[in-house]
C-alpha cells in the first residue's frame, strides 16, 4: 500500500534553514521519503502523542558525522488514511532533543487533524 508524504509548513521552514548550512539535506532524507511511501516506517516510535509520531536519526553528507550527529527527522503517520505528515527535523549539532515547543507544536497539528 502506498502512503501520501505530506510537508507541514513545520517541515519545510526547518528544511530550508537547514539548507543553508547543510545543502544536500534533501538529498540526505530522499531515501527516507521513498522508503515511508512503501510503508516502510524508520526510527523510535515517541510517547506522548495521540496516534503514531516517529523519530528518526540519518546521516549527513554535509556532516560526515553518520547518524549519530546527523539529523533528526520527526513524522506522524496516519494508516487509515495512508498519509504521512513530516513534522519537523533538526541537525543533532546544533539541537540535541526535539524541543518542548516543538512537542506542542505537533501535538497542535494532530489535535487539529483529528478535530477537523
Amino acid at each position: 500500500m502506498k502512503y501520501q508524504i505530506k510537508f507541514t509548513s513545520i517541515f519545510k521552514r526547518r528544511i530550508k534553514k537547514l539548507s543553508k548550512k547543510y545543502p544536500r539535506i534533501k538529498q540526505d532524507f530522499s531515501k527516507l521519503i521513498d522508503d515511508l511511501e512503501q510503508g516502510y516506517f524508520h526510527g523510535d516510535e515517541i510517547q506522548g502523542f495521540q496516534g503514531k509520531v516517529y523519530k528518526v536519526r540519518l546521516a549527513s553528507v554535509d556532516q560526515q558525522k553518520g547518524k549519530r550527529g546527523g539529523f533528526r527527522f520527526i513524522y506522524y503517520v496516519v494508516t487509515k488514511n495512508c498519509i504521512v505528515y513530516m513534522m519537523t527535523a533538526y541537525a543533532k549539532s546544533s539541537q540535541e532533543d526535539i524541543t518542548n515547543q516543538q512537542k506542542q507544536e505537533i501535538k497542535d497539528f494532530i489535535n487539529m487533524l483529528l478535530s477537523g
